[in-house]
């Protein structure tokens, strides 16, 4: 029988708000890959959560599996990657998320990808997101190996395979000047 309560750490990728006090967490971590949790209450100004489910944070989060889908009952931050005042570096932080985000899906595990993560993350001032955006795309097997495409080619290819229009890089061109 499977457990019904795991324990993991996850690298917070973004946040909704569902109903009145709920949110609804997307994470990204090594062993499950990503994954779409309930954070009951924890948009109540009550909750000791509330801050630890915040995106561009390696949290442990306790997750009960129930039929309605797995919950978060608790979260402690491990490491803060938003404490950075520089809104360049902030900017790179969140496109990575939201490049692990769009590439992968839901329940599938990618080592690499996660320990490609948070070594950007971690390293975020100094990071080349080109060079992470080619590792993310060769790591799920999307580009081959060796395989070199220019800023504007890569964000293009990026939005060809999601099918969608990416937000950051936008944003960081704007900032970045």
């Amino acid at each position: 029988m499977e457990p019904r309560r795991y324990v993991v750490a996850a690298i917070i990728l973004k946040r909704r708000n569902w109903r009145d006090m709920d949110r609804f967490v997307t994470v990204f971590t090594r062993k499950f890959g990503k994954l779409s949790l309930l954070a009951k209450g924890s948009r109540k100004i009550t909750s000791s959560r509330n801050a630890h489910i915040e995106p561009l944070r390696k949290s442990t989060l306790s997750v009960y599996k129930s039929h309605a889908g797995d919950m978060v009952t608790e979260a402690v931050t491990v490491q803060d990657y938003t404490g950075q005042s520089d809104l360049i570096r902030i900017t790179k932080a969140y496109y990575l998320c939201e490049l692990v985000d769009t590439l992968t899906a839901v329940g599938q595990a990618h080592e690499e990808v996660y320990d490609a993560l948070v070594q950007a993350l971690e390293n975020v001032s100094t990071v080349d997101i080109d060079e992470y955006t080619h590792r993310f795309l060769i790591a799920l097997g999307y580009l081959e190996e060796g395989k070199k495409l220019t800023h504007d080619r890569l964000i293009a290819y990026v939005e060809s395979i999601t099918e969608r229009k990416l937000k950051t890089p936008k944003i960081l061109s704007k900032i970045a000047g």
